[in-house]
């Protein structure tokens, strides 16, 4: 589902080639960040601030996304 969503979004924003590709990796990225500060518990991820997460993940992220290829 998150997965699916992702897509929706990146490919409407994007409109490039490829946003499924771009976007399954995006999405991995959250959920891996999401595993390792719920069930995980791993170290600052289970503390820190999800403002502080969200800054740290989100430039590479973006370049993910933004990238046409």
């Amino acid at each position: 589902m998150v997965d699916d969503v992702v897509c929706a979004v990146g490919a409407h924003t994007l409109g490039a080639a490829r946003a499924r590709g771009r976007g399954d990796l995006a999405a991995g990225r959250l959920l891996g960040a999401a595993v390792a500060r719920y069930v995980l518990a791993i170290g600052p991820l289970a503390t820190v601030p999800l403002d502080d997460i969200a800054a740290a993940l989100s430039p590479s992220i973006r370049i993910q996304l933004d990238r046409p290829h």
